[in-house]
């Protein structure tokens, strides 16, 4: 029996020929077949991605025990007919490790591009800008004889390995066959990429050269023969530059100026940082330095005349900006201006002022121990507690100076974050009549115009409102992830009660659509019910689980943490499979370690060190006195922390005082 290509006499010499050459050896067919497990995936699958993403995949084959392991492998990888922009799929990467005896000039493979290459990671086919990849992979030698070498030089060669290798794709892990990569296009929408036509030969026995090793067609399985990826929509509205902070320079200005240039801060602004952006419109003609000097404003023709700068620094004339980060106060008029370096200065005089702290800000007192302080800014809310009370954002420098505030009138702030594009995300909690929905997530410029707010979600369980509290963050792919609340209708030990518990939501930054969700309450045993620490009484329905913080970590997992329970939750995510359970024992048994570590616990993050980190109140810590720290967990072995299987301890990093908000660095962009 002749094994190759479907059209292999199209691209390159076939085994028909081969054998002709090699004096009529040929493999000998068997009967039996064994079957080959064929995977098709990809980390981005079911993920969004912005356009010009890359995209990596991977193919990978289990042979069964029934033969003696992989003799030829081909597939074809296809764009969905579906897809909203077809594009040229590129060739996958070279054979991998393993498969070397695949390819040319070991084994068998199609012709590259040209004539010399090897085809390996497949043949582009089809129309271009359009074109699916055709016969991924390749063939070991079964002739027992060297292949032939063509060409003007003989440099071309096949199959001049002639030892066939067994037990290829028979490891627990299976084989990669090919792996590659390609950027997705513009067009927004979800894209579908198969596999088909695969075609997969076993070794029956293998022989001694110049014996021919039989071979036979194996069945293929391929349960993962797709995956997809959907690109999201251009940003629009959530645009990284805040459009308060943009204005156009003054067509009244001595200085001629475009009149699109930007001005920043913008003429007569009133601003809320210390810590603050400042643009100019270049300065003709000029080549060297510039200066950029402030002053108080004394409301003469000229403040700087008679006032002594506060700030002055120089600048580069081919980038007219700069970050101000010392001598500027809250509560005071401003008057700026730029010029070149040793030249006299012109006319132009420019203003702003800095408002006042709120009277609500707080004092701040740092104390320093004996490691090194983190640089940058901490950004933190301050909530209002009282009705009509404000709520404030504030971010303060490493001594404890606020450095920029945001209001945000009749409003008390559950969590507040800075997203890479320089805009807030902040969970608030209006002061609403009754009936509104009163918690809600959006984001807003750092002046505070809002830009996307959170859509009603409703619980299917009972058409209630899921309303948002605690936790706004940055979920996979950018998209938001925040707490609800979540409630049920059920019957405990003979009693019918609406129970509260928190479910976890991931919406699309740009349509607003549930991406995905995970529950309390399909998840945690209604056994396992905390202590209020207050009454002594379990919490019950009327305040199950109170979930506190859900943190995305970059190993691809959710940090759940259900302050009521005394448990922080990993998620496998996109699964929702629990990976571990880590606090206070529980009745249902389903907590895996760390009994009597923490409780009541607040905002649970993942440290690069592999360690957790986070808030412990302590409320039902013994033995007393109770005492509320942050607290470092350990693992030996960080591989256990993803099987549950702990043998670590905890670190006491420090005593805080018993009730926390959460807090971030952060460093403004410039």
């Amino acid at each position: 029996m002749v094994v190759w290509w479907r059209n292999l006499a199209l691209r390159c010499v076939g085994i028909l020929g081969l054998a002709a050459l090699a004096g009529g050896a040929q493999p000998i067919a068997r009967s039996t077949t064994s079957m080959v497990t064929v995977a098709l995936t990809s980390p981005q699958d079911g993920r969004a991605r912005n356009a010009g993403d890359q995209v990596r995949w991977e193919l990978r084959v289990f042979v069964d025990g029934g033969s003696e392991g992989l003799a030829l492998i081909a597939a074809d990888l296809s764009q969905g007919s579906g897809n909203p922009e077809l594009f040229d799929l590129p060739a996958a990467d070279g054979a991998p490790a393993g498969m070397e005896g695949f390819d040319r000039p070991s084994g068998f493979a199609n012709s590259g591009q040209s004539f010399t290459g090897s085809g390996y990671g497949g043949i582009q086919v089809g129309e271009r800008g359009k074109k699916n990849l055709e016969q991924i992979g390749g063939a070991q030698n079964v002739f027992g004889v060297q292949g032939p070498c063509f060409g003007p030089t003989m440099s071309v060669c096949l199959g001049q390995t002639v030892q066939v290798e067994a037990g290829i794709g028979q490891s627990g892990a299976g084989q990669l066959v090919a792996q590659g990569s390609f950027t997705l296009p513009e067009a927004p929408g979800t894209y579908v990429f198969e596999l088909s036509s695969v075609l997969a030969y076993t070794i029956d026995q293998i022989a001694t050269p110049p014996q021919p090793t039989p071979i036979s067609r194996a069945q293929v399985v391929a349960p993962l023969s797709s995956f997809s990826v959907r690109v999201r929509a251009p940003l629009g509205d959530l645009r990284p530059e805040p459009v308060e902070l943009q204005a156009k320079a003054s067509s009244a200005s001595p200085r001629s100026v475009a009149f699109e240039e930007i001005l920043v801060p913008a003429e007569g602004a009133r601003i809320t940082q210390t810590h603050t952006r400042f643009r100019w419109p270049a300065i003709p003609g000029v080549t060297g330095a510039t200066v950029l000097e402030i002053v108080e404003d004394d409301g003469s023709l000229d403040p700087f005349v008679g006032g002594f700068p506060v700030h002055s620094q120089l600048v580069s004339s081919a980038e007219p900006r700069a970050v101000v980060k010392q001598g500027l106060s809250f509560g005071k008029p401003y008057a700026w201006r730029v010029y070149e370096q040793g030249a006299l200065p012109g006319p132009d005089v420019r203003r702003f002022e800095t408002a006042p702290l709120p009277a609500e800000v707080p004092s701040i007192g740092v104390t320093l121990g004996t490691c090194a302080v983190e640089p940058g800014l901490t950004m933190f809310g301050v909530r209002g507690v009282m009705t009509n009370q404000k709520g404030i954002v504030m971010a303060v420098d490493e001594a404890g100076n606020v450095v920029h505030f945001l209001e945000s009138p009749n409003d008390r702030i559950n969590d507040v974050r800075q997203m890479p594009t320089g805009q807030l995300l902040i969970g608030k909690l209006p002061e609403t009549p009754s009936g509104s929905k009163g918690r809600v997530v959006v984001v807003t410029t750092r002046g505070g115009q809002t830009v996307w707010a959170s859509p009603d979600l409703v619980n299917d369980e009972g058409g209630d409102l899921y309303p948002a509290h605690h936790e706004a963050a940055l979920g996979p792919d950018g998209d938001f992830l925040f707490l609800v609340r979540d409630s049920r209708e059920l019957t405990v030990n003979g009693s019918t009660d609406r129970w509260k518990g928190d479910r976890i939501v991931l919406l699309d930054r740009q349509t607003s659509e549930l991406i995905w969700s995970w529950s309390t309450f399909d998840h945690y045993s209604l056994l396992d019910d905390g202590i209020d620490w207050n009454t002594g009484l379990p919490y019950g329905p009327v305040d199950w689980t109170h979930a506190n913080g859900a943190v995305l970590h970059s190993d691809g997992d959710i940090y759940f943490s259900a302050r009521n329970i005394s448990r922080v939750t990993r998620i496998d995510y996109p699964s929702g499979n629990i990976v571990y359970n880590l606090g206070m024992d529980m009745p249902s048994g389903e907590t895996d370690f760390g009994d009597g570590l923490f409780s009541n616990q607040h905002a649970p993050q993942m440290l690069s060190s592999g360690n957790l980190l986070l808030f412990d109140n302590g409320n039902l810590n013994l033995p007393l006195p109770l005492e509320s720290s942050a607290k470092e967990i350990a693992f030996d072995d960080p591989r256990f922390a993803r099987t549950g299987a702990w043998q670590g301890g905890w670190t006491s990093v420090g005593s805080v005082r018993p009730r926390s908000f959460s807090i971030e660095q952060t460093t403004w962009p410039s």
